[in-house]
């Protein structure tokens, strides 16, 4: 929500969110007193997938521009075991049916 607020500090919608959030929780009004904040830049992430099994990949958003947009990419580190995950799952649902078809 700090990050909601950085880009718009007099969104009245977030304000009243936090308001209303703090007047209603003690833990929340203290957390958000802290002001514990850092822009996240990379952290591991593990997926559990029913074809390609379970792996680990580094998740990193990249902000795109001052509205707000966030992409989200997902890499295998070099060398890890997981480094073949995403040819993995991509071989294994290479062969699926879209969504609706069932041919």
């Amino acid at each position: 929500m700090r990050t909601l607020q950085a880009t718009d500090a007099q969104a009245p919608d977030l304000a009243a969110l936090v308001a209303e959030l703090t007047a209603e929780s003690p833990e929340f009004a203290a957390l958000w007193e802290r002001y514990d904040v850092r822009r996240r830049r990379a952290e591991q992430k593990t997926f559990r997938h029913p074809q390609a099994g379970e792996f680990t990949l580094t998740a990193e958003v990249l902000h795109l521009g001052e509205e707000g947009q966030r992409s989200t990419v997902h890499q295998a580190d070099p060398d890890s075991r997981y480094q073949d995950a995403p040819a993995v799952l991509s071989a294994a649902t290479s062969f699926l049916p879209p969504k609706g078809r069932s041919d």
